[in-house]
């Protein structure tokens, strides 16, 4: 892992190898950065340097050849070849080696490792850090609270139908949530019948999703009222939450619009600076509610539309 041990590894007490498999046979070689004095470097050993000089060298050339696996241990045969002449003139092709370990049979115990504790080894776990995303889609798959690298672009959770990440939801069993057909230009939406337990509800993502490129974007919806909620004090707010339970909380009044809900379509946007300023943090989102004010909910429905976040048009 050259991010965490180099280009310095050598100086950490960690060696750096490349590894390869050739025919059954394992080759790991280390290669020297002869230009910037780099013993175990991620280097090209085939590429010359701003001198022209193939002055990055494969100075270790250690082969393995699998002979038994006896409980925990490899059985190897093992030998390792070295440069006999430091020319930086010379090709990979040109260099000679000689024999620095000559043909041994050694044996490396074998260890398990079980990074999130599951029960499952490490290379036969399709989900390493058990966040419900599988470590071909997750961009962490050693981080259980993240899975997306930072979005850049936009992330819609919302535009006929679901996002595959972030789902419809309500806290505590007092909404009825259907995607329905709006009758307009809308086309598919989501629906919101809430009743008399109080509860919040929104969009709700298992892992959380990094919007730190997005500092300077919005996050935008439509919305349209369809019933008022009973209690006429009711006010409807916006709250986005990341995993550690720090959210933003702000009534939809307060979007960059200025308006109230109402019973026609209506976008509201607001800016995420403006959400991070209340403590918000941008890189590990995975709620975004909009409710009537907790208790005040009863005999409102409502539909939500077009809902992403997005660099700032």
């Amino acid at each position: 892992n050259f991010d965490a041990y180099g280009p310095a590894g050598w100086q950490s007490g960690w060696d750096v190898w490349n590894l390869d498999q050739v025919d059954g046979v394992v080759e790991l070689v280390a290669n020297y950065d002869s230009y910037n004095n780099i013993s175990y470097s991620d280097c090209d050993a085939s590429m010359t340097d701003i001198n022209g000089d193939y002055s990055c060298i494969a100075w270790r050339k250690r082969y393995w050849q699998p002979l038994q696996v006896v409980g925990d241990r490899v059985y190897v045969l093992e030998w390792e070849l070295q440069p006999s002449d430091w020319d930086w003139q010379l090709t990979p092709q040109q260099r000679p080696y000689y024999m620095s370990i000559p043909a041994r049979v050694n044996y490396y115990q074998a260890f398990d490792i079980d990074w999130d504790g599951d029960g499952i080894s490490d290379d036969s776990d399709l989900d390493h850090d058990n966040d419900g995303v599988d470590n071909s889609d997750d961009a962490f798959p050693f981080d259980p609270n993240q899975w997306l690298a930072p979005v850049t672009g936009e992330l819609v959770l919302f535009d006929e139908a679901e996002d595959q990440n972030f789902m419809l939801w309500d806290c505590c069993g007092g909404a009825v949530i259907n995607i329905v057909d709006s009758g307009d230009e809308h086309g598919n939406v989501a629906q919101f019948e809430l009743n008399a337990n109080p509860t919040v509800s929104g969009f709700y993502a298992d892992s959380a999703v990094n919007l730190s490129e997005l500092s300077s974007g919005v996050l935008q919806f439509d919305l349209r009222v369809i019933a008022e909620p009973f209690d006429q004090n009711s006010q409807f707010l916006l709250k986005v939450e990341t995993t550690q339970e720090i959210f933003a909380e702000l009534p939809l009044s307060a979007s960059n619009e200025g308006l109230e809900p109402s019973a026609q379509w209506q976008t509201f946007t607001f800016d995420l600076s403006s959400l991070a300023e209340q403590g918000l943090q941008l890189d590990a989102i995975n709620l975004v509610l909009v409710f009537p004010n907790w208790g005040s909910g009863d005999g409102a429905v409502y539909q939500i539309d077009n809902v992403v976040f997005k660099a700032n048009p």
